[in-house]
């Protein structure tokens, strides 16, 4: 296994985002003049798309984050079910987002410099990949249990609490990647410096890539599925029930505006996760692809094939606001009041500063006199 095919199988997945760097430069440069320079304007063609997408989605992914991370931190949706779970999964999004902006902004502004800085910012892309992946299962784990599985959910809340849980895996992410920042170099191409790996441990790290694609790809991905089938199931054979049953009590209507209620949460997590999987799978398919095959072959296509799908992965990182603010009634309506109180506390500052201001003005004039 050589060192571009190892780089390459985990740049697919996005986790080494120096997929912009002069390497994989050097690397189409390689293949054009392998296929006699016949398509210079398709790979340039790729550049220029990949030099306005990345930049577009990442500033467009911080914004929306950081909202997301304000309604759910600051507003009464902090005090709902997977809350936790989803303004941890909008840090861990914007930890993705920021260390990808970095890297595409090296390409103009060298930043990547020395071994420390390319290990860093591998460290928390590794890092923070692993967290969004896997707080996407917590949350779809905690409606599972919620939903199929009712009478044990407040035994094992009560047990496993969400900021345990999201501490847990942050610590573990930690510990996990730490081969970050002794797997990755600084190499020279094109008289520029920019990050690489280490080509002598080129068999550690395919070893190291398959670990990395079983728990940040194969048992999530299994996971999610399983969990989103039996929730869909248990919720359409409740709704068939409940078709049959009348309610009429109005003990029984507060109970169906509280069912309401959760189904509506339950969708739009359930909207997020599958939304998460579709995205990813192409991705997950191309980098098992690129474990696998030992074919050079078709490299023009294999290059289009994957930077379509890296960009469907980077999408994942920034699409979720998008995902609450339309079909998140809850989300829009705390977003709303969010930031109805703000302008009031704003009004209210600007009123008090005026106040103060008069209040000195006619201090002033009454001192003069």
């Amino acid at each position: 296994m050589d060192l571009t095919t190892s780089s390459w199988s985990l740049l697919v997945e996005g986790n080494l985002t120096t997929v912009y760097n002069d390497q994989q430069y050097g690397n189409i440069s390689n293949a054009l003049s392998d296929e006699r320079l016949k398509n210079v304007n398709f790979v340039n063609a790729l550049i220029i798309a990949r030099n306005i997408y990345v930049p577009a989605i990442a500033l467009i992914g911080l914004a929306g984050n950081f909202i997301s991370l304000a309604v759910f931190s600051m507003s009464h949706l902090r005090h709902v079910s997977s809350s936790g779970y989803l303004a941890s999964l909008a840090c861990a999004d914007n930890l993705f987002l920021l260390s990808m902006f970095i890297t595409w902004l090296d390409g103009i502004v060298p930043i990547l410099v020395n071994r420390e800085s390319c290990s860093f910012i591998m460290y928390v892309t590794y890092v923070s990949s692993f967290l969004s992946v896997w707080y996407v299962v917590c949350f779809t784990g905690e409606r599972y249990i919620a939903i199929c599985h009712p009478l044990h959910a407040p035994m094992i809340f009560s047990k496993l609490k969400e900021k345990f849980v999201i501490i847990s895996f942050a610590v573990l992410s930690c510990i996990i990647y730490n081969f970050a920042f002794w797997t990755i170099d600084v190499s020279e191409f094109s008289h520029r410096k920019s990050c690489s790996m280490i080509p002598s441990i080129g068999d550690i790290m395919y070893v190291i890539t398959w670990i990395d694609t079983v728990i940040t790809m194969v048992l999530p991905f299994l996971l999610i599925v399983f969990m989103n089938v039996r929730i869909v199931w248990s919720v359409y054979r409740y709704q068939r029930k409940r078709e049959k049953m009348v309610q009429a009590t109005a003990r029984q209507k507060d109970s169906a505006l509280k069912n309401r209620s959760q189904r509506r949460i339950t969708r739009m997590l359930l909207l997020v996760s599958t939304t998460f999987l579709v995205l990813n799978l192409p991705s997950h398919v191309s980098r098992l692809e690129q474990l696998l095959s030992t074919s050079s072959h078709n490299y023009l296509f294999k290059r289009l094939i994957h930077e379509i799908v890296l960009m469907l992965y980077y999408s994942t990182f920034s699409i979720n606001f998008f995902l609450y603010a339309i079909y998140g009634k809850h989300f829009k309506k705390s977003l709303s009041i969010l930031v109805r109180n703000l302008c009031r506390r704003k009004k209210k500052f600007n009123s008090h500063d005026r106040w103060r201001s008069e209040v000195n003005r006619t201090s002033m004039t009454s001192l003069h006199k």
